[in-house]
């Protein structure tokens, strides 16, 4: 009954996500959630307002790494993938993100983005 309790965002990860909204980045979400995950959370943490939109499985019918996930969320906000960025924790949906020409970046739980997004001169 309580399992949407122990998702809890990365702080620092927000602080992060703050930080590009700053910087002028468009950020957007592409995550398999279902419908009662990710309603939980946007009622939950007000940080996802930061996003100016997404593509949510549940909603779609769509899951990662479906290349039909990432060419809707291409095409609806009209995004460019040679100035976009994938962050995954799953490899399977960064290798679709790059099959499709997005530039990924493959971030295992606990790894540090701030180091990996300073690396690619975003931060």
């Amino acid at each position: 009954e309580n399992w949407t309790h122990m998702m809890t965002p990365l702080q620092k990860n927000v602080e992060i996500v703050k930080e590009l909204k700053d910087k002028g980045y468009h950020l957007y979400l592409l995550s398999n959630f279902h419908k009662e995950a990710i309603q939980t959370m946007f009622q939950r943490y007000d940080f996802f307002n930061l996003f100016e939109g997404g593509i949510i499985s549940a909603n779609e019918k769509l899951v990662k790494p479906d290349k039909k996930i990432y060419q809707l969320l291409l095409h609806r906000y009209h995004l460019e993938t040679s100035e976009s960025l994938f962050i995954d924790d799953m490899l399977a949906n960064i290798n679709m993100a790059k099959e499709c020409h997005i530039h990924g970046l493959y971030l295992p739980y606990q790894s540090d983005l701030r180091t990996e997004l300073q690396k690619r001169d975003i931060l």
